[in-house]
C-alpha cells in the first residue's frame, strides 16, 4: 500500500531531530515527544488530492480508508475565527480594568497572553480524554475520539453559546463547563 509506505518513510525522516525523542506512529500522524518538556508535537504527512492540485485539498494516511481527505488550513481558520469571539463579561472585565488604571506603563516587548476560553477548554477536554484512555487495552483505545472531533464539537458549541446566550455567563469557568456539558 502506497499510503503505508509513504507514512513509514515520513517517520524515518523524522528520526534524529535535535531535542526530539523517537518518533511515535499514531493513526494519521507521527508524535514527537520532547524529553523534559510538557508538550509534544504531532506531524501529519499529507499529499495533494491529485496531480496538479495544491493548496489545502489534501489527503492523509488513514489505516482503514488508506487516504482520508483533510483540510487543515481552512479548519484552523474556522476554529480561530470562533475562538476570537468574546462574551460580554470578558469585554466588561477589560473595560473595568482600563478604568481602574491610574498609571500608564510602557508597552511590553514580549507577547501578551489573551484570555482564550475556547482554546483552554479544548486543551482540558483533550487532557481528560488522554487520561481517561491511559492504561486501557488497545481495543478500548480504538474508541478514543480523535482531536478533530473534540475540537469541532467544542468550537461549534462555543459559537452557538456566543450567538444565542452571550449574556448568560459571568466567568470563563461557566463557559468552559457549559461547553464540556
Amino acid at each position: 500500500r502506497a499510503s503505508e509506505e509513504f507514512f513509514q518513510e515520513f517517520g524515518r525522516a523524522l528520526k534524529g531531530i535535535p531535542d526530539a525523542g523517537e518518533p511515535e506512529p499514531k493513526n494519521r500522524c507521527w508524535r514527537l515527544r520532547y524529553p523534559g518538556e510538557s508538550f509534544y508535537f504531532d506531524v501529519t504527512p499529507a499529499i495533494p488530492l491529485s496531480r496538479g492540485i495544491t493548496g489545502t485539498d489534501l489527503r492523509v494516511r488513514d489505516p482503514k480508508t488508506i487516504w482520508s481527505p483533510s483540510n487543515p488550513e481552512e479548519f484552523a481558520e474556522w476554529f480561530c475565527n470562533i475562538a476570537e469571539g468574546r462574551f460580554p463579561f470578558q469585554r466588561e472585565q477589560v473595560a473595568k480594568f482600563a478604568e481602574a488604571r491610574t498609571q500608564v506603563d510602557p508597552v511590553p516587548s514580549g507577547r501578551v497572553r489573551i484570555d482564550d476560553i475556547l482554546r483552554r477548554t479544548v486543551q482540558l477536554i483533550k487532557l481528560h480524554r488522554d487520561n481517561y484512555y491511559r492504561g486501557l487495552s488497545e481495543q478500548r483505545q480504538e474508541g478514543k475520539p480523535i482531536s478533530v472531533i473534540l475540537v469541532t464539537l467544542a468550537a461549534s458549541i462555543y459559537r452557538d453559546l456566543l450567538a444565542k446566550e452571550p449574556s448568560r455567563f459571568s466567568s470563563a469557568i461557566e463557559v468552559a463547563l457549559e461547553v464540556v456539558e
